[in-house]
């Protein structure tokens, strides 16, 4: 992968078609092998699911309120594996689906954060769009790390954090905080 990337988790189509161009146009970027959409299937290997066997029988797993707590190479990925999990009717009416979909999101969770191992030096820009759910990966990632961070979520819409001078440890509410003003 090319050093200073972009890298989007959203399809370059409709209303994000313009999001990314203004992106690009803020940051400079010319050239479009430079933008990288993220995909699950190109990521997947191996050794994601050794990982996944690792924690699958670990005590992790099985009790939900560890599982939320769980982590991966510094990084909250149970939390929002939980998020994603409950978000689908099935899963909280039937807990073989809760338990299938638990399991699909977690390697879906492990592929992001192995691809975002990988090629931390060379990512300098992402847009993460909702990272309630399973994109809230990324944030958890970057939350040491020096890039330009975009996103919309709710309750603050579209956003950047310039994460080059950030010293805290920011989690995902930290992002999307809306400050309260002193207007007594």
């Amino acid at each position: 992968m090319k050093s200073g990337i972009f890298v989007t988790t959203v399809n370059d189509k409709s209303i994000y078609s313009f999001l990314i161009e203004t992106i690009c146009r803020k940051h400079k970027i010319q050239n479009k092998d430079l933008i990288y959409i993220f995909n699950f299937k190109k990521n997947f290997h191996f050794q994601i699911l050794i990982k996944f066997i690792k924690i699958f029988f670990s005590k992790f797993f099985f009790d939900t309120n560890l599982f939320a707590k769980l982590e991966v190479e510094n990084c909250q990925i149970g939390r929002h594996v939980l998020a994603q999990v409950f978000s689908i009717y099935k899963a909280n009416t039937n807990v073989i689906y809760f338990f299938l979909f638990k399991i699909f999101y977690l390697i879906k969770g492990l592929i992001i954060i192995d691809y975002l191992k990988k090629n931390k030096d060379q990512i300098r820009i992402m847009y993460v769009d909702h990272g309630v759910y399973l994109n809230g990966i990324f944030f958890n990632f970057f939350k040491k790390k020096k890039i330009f961070l975009y996103s919309s979520n709710f309750p603050k819409g579209i956003f950047c954090k310039n994460l080059l001078n950030s010293k805290k440890n920011l989690r995902f509410e930290d992002f999307v905080r809306i400050k309260k003003d002193n207007t007594q």
